[in-house]
């Protein structure tokens, strides 16, 4: 019984790591692609910076509010 509990977290945590990685490295890889592409650097890469962090503020935020639920 203990077992299928730790393959839900581990899958939970998993899920969540891919959730994280996915928020910073998209929005970054593809900025990195633009100024390549265009020839353009650094400003695609920054601006994908910075939407990866605000996105990975807001994926904070929503984990946060769904922790505090009772």
């Amino acid at each position: 019984m203990g077992d299928s509990q730790g393959s839900r977290d581990y899958l939970r945590y998993l899920s969540l790591g891919v959730e994280i990685a996915g928020t910073l490295i998209l929005p970054i890889g593809i900025g990195f692609w633009i100024d390549s592409f265009w020839d353009t650097s650094p400003w695609f890469l920054l601006g994908g910076a910075i939407i990866g962090v605000l996105l990975f503020f807001g994926l904070l935020l929503r984990l946060s509010r769904s922790q505090s639920k009772p």
